[in-house]
């Protein structure tokens, strides 16, 4: 697959819960656990030339059980050519390229995670570390 263009053109918070609980917790060896979703969608009307990916990315923090924050972000791409490197199956389902969506998650991974430490702020997990996220591989635990 060639190169191809692309910019972010839209980022938008969905939603944010920041659990009561938060102020609670001992962040003191604190362990936590984090829940990364991303779904990649490609505009219906790609033949009319609407060429974006709306890359939808959920993070979850949760501690014992217990969902602390939940943060949803769109990141809305526009990619030059994206019409001439999608197909479709026998459904009539958009494919993407994988090389297309892996740059498109982990740019709109990298620009979750730094709103969300943003949305932090103030809150006894202002300084949690969220970890990188190798794409198509299972994590390694702590």
């Amino acid at each position: 697959m060639p190169d191809f263009n692309y910019h972010l053109g839209k980022i938008q918070i969905l939603s944010l819960f920041l659990s009561p609980e938060i102020n609670r917790v001992n962040s003191d060896n604190l362990v936590l656990n984090y829940g990364i979703n991303v779904d990649n969608r490609v505009s219906e009307q790609i033949l009319e030339g609407k060429e974006f990916i709306n890359s939808h990315v959920s993070i979850t923090i949760s501690y014992e059980k217990e969902n602390l924050v939940i943060f949803e972000v769109s990141n809305i791409f526009n990619i030059e050519g994206l019409k001439n490197a999608v197909t479709t199956d026998d459904t009539g389902k958009h494919l993407i390229p994988i090389d297309i969506l892996d740059k498109v998650a982990l740019v709109s991974i990298s620009v979750t995670r730094g709103l969300l430490f943003s949305n932090l702020r103030g809150t006894k997990l202002h300084n949690a570390i969220l970890p990188l996220v190798e794409l198509n591989q299972e994590p390694e635990p702590l």
